[in-house]
C-alpha cells in the first residue's frame, strides 16, 4: 500500500478531507492503534483487563459456528472495513496527512458528547452523581481496597458517568483498575461500533428497504432502532452483566446511540469509532 501524498502536495480540501477520512480504508488504517491496545492490552493484562460485552457476544457467535482463533474477530473487522472499500470501488492509496485531523476531529466530538452529558446530569441527576456508587475516582475500585464492587441491582449514579463501555459485567469493570477499563474502552469504541452500527445500521435499514420503506425512511427508523437496542444492551433486562434500569442513563444512552449512528453515516466508521473511545477515557479519567 503507498501514499499519494508526496512532501510537496498541497493539505486536503476541506471537501478532499471530508470524502478521504470517510473512506473505509482510512477508517481501518485510523483505528489500527485502538484495535491493537485493545487486544495486545486484554492479552497482557489478563484478569485485570475489561472485556467488551459486544466484543465477547460477536466471539461467541464466531465460536458457534465453529470459528473460535482469539484473533479471527480483529481479522474480520478489518476484513470487513476493506471488502467495503472495494465495493466502494475507492482507489487503494492513502493521504495519511489526514489521520492527525481525523484524531483532532475524534476528541472534539467526544468532548461534545461529554459536555451534553453533564449538561444532562444538571438538569435531571443529583450534585452528588459525580461517581459510580460513591467509589472516588482516584481510588482503586471494587475489592483494590476491600471495598464491595458496585451493587448491579441498584441503578448508576449519574448520567455523566455513564461509560457507553459497560455492555460488560458491572463487578468485572469495578475489579479491573484504570487501565484495564481504559483497554475495554478502546475495545468498546470498536466492538461495539462494529456490531451497532457497521453492521445493524445498514442491515436493519436494508430490511426495511426490502419491506417497501424508502431507502431515506428506512435509515432514519434504522438509526433509531439501532439506538434503542444500543442503550437498552447495558441493561440486566437484555444482558445479565448489566446495570439496573434507571430512566436517565437509558435516555442519555439512547441520545449517544442516536450521535454515533448519525456520526457513522455523515463521517464515517473511524472518526466514530475513536470518538466512542474518547468518550469513555474522557468520562474514567475526569
Amino acid at each position: 500500500m503507498t501514499s499519494n501524498l508526496a512532501p510537496d502536495d498541497p493539505a486536503p480540501s476541506p471537501v478532499e478531507y471530508t470524502a478521504e477520512s470517510t473512506r473505509p480504508l482510512v477508517s481501518m488504517l485510523f483505528i489500527a492503534p485502538l484495535l491493537f491496545i485493545y487486544e495486545v492490552g486484554v492479552v497482557v493484562l489478563g484478569p485485570h483487563a475489561l472485556r467488551n460485552g459486544a466484543d465477547a457476544w460477536l466471539r461467541h457467535t464466531l465460536e458457534w459456528i465453529g470459528f473460535g482463533q482469539y484473533f479471527l474477530l480483529p481479522l474480520l473487522t478489518c476484513a470487513a472495513l476493506l471488502a467495503w472499500h472495494h465495493t466502494r470501488r475507492d482507489a487503494w492509496t492513502v493521504r495519511y496527512g489526514v489521520m492527525s485531523t481525523m484524531l483532532m476531529e475524534s476528541l472534539l466530538f467526544a468532548a461534545l458528547l461529554f459536555v451534553l452529558a453533564h449538561l444532562q446530569r444538571a438538569v435531571v441527576a443529583p450534585p452528588a452523581a459525580l461517581t459510580p456508587q460513591g467509589i472516588s475516582r482516584n481510588e482503586p475500585a471494587g475489592n483494590a481496597q476491600g471495598r464491595t464492587p458496585p451493587d448491579r441491582h441498584r441503578p448508576e449514579a449519574g448520567a455523566d458517568r455513564a461509560s457507553l463501555a459497560s455492555v460488560c459485567d458491572t463487578t468485572a469493570r469495578a475489579e479491573a483498575g484504570t487501565l484495564g477499563r481504559i483497554v475495554g474502552y478502546c475495545g468498546a469504541g470498536i466492538y461495539e461500533e462494529l456490531l451497532f452500527r457497521l453492521i445493524l445500521v445498514p442491515g436493519v435499514a436494508g430490511l426495511l428497504h426490502w419491506f417497501g420503506l424508502g431507502w431515506r425512511a428506512s435509515l432514519v427508523w434504522s438509526i433509531v432502532a439501532t439506538s434503542l437496542l444500543f442503550s437498552a444492551a447495558h441493561y440486566q433486562f437484555f444482558s445479565p452483566g448489566g446495570y439496573a434500569f434507571d430512566w436517565n442513563t437509558f435516555a442519555f444512552r439512547f441520545v449517544a446511540g442516536l450521535y454515533f449512528a448519525v456520526l457513522f453515516v455523515t463521517r464515517g466508521f473511524g472518526i466514530t469509532t475513536a470518538s466512542h473511545a474518547f468518550y469513555n477515557i474522557l468520562v474514567e479519567l475526569l
